[in-house]
């Protein structure tokens, strides 16, 4: 497990994940909107990748409540940020 304190939140992106981001970087950053909204889950993997595929082009809006969640969960909390 790629975390000091043990815990999957904590764990970092691995070498292999780093080079994803590079490639769905260039697709997404074609097909995005400057309105697209991003939503993330705090965990350090997770704003991770969205730091290496959006940078400062787009802000994310970092949620707790994405850690974990199922499909139904997610799209409850899209809903209510519209």
């Amino acid at each position: 497990m790629n975390s000091l304190s043990g815990r999957d939140f904590d764990r970092i992106l691995i070498p292999d994940g780093h080079e994803q981001c590079q490639e769905v970087k260039s697709k997404l950053n074609r097909i995005l909107s400057n309105e697209t909204k991003i939503y993330c889950s705090t965990a350090m993997r997770t704003r991770q990748t969205a730091g290496l595929i959006f940078g400062n082009q787009k802000l994310v809006g970092y949620f707790e409540e994405l850690y974990l969640s199922n499909k139904e969960t997610i799209l409850e909390f899209i809903c209510s940020q519209e």
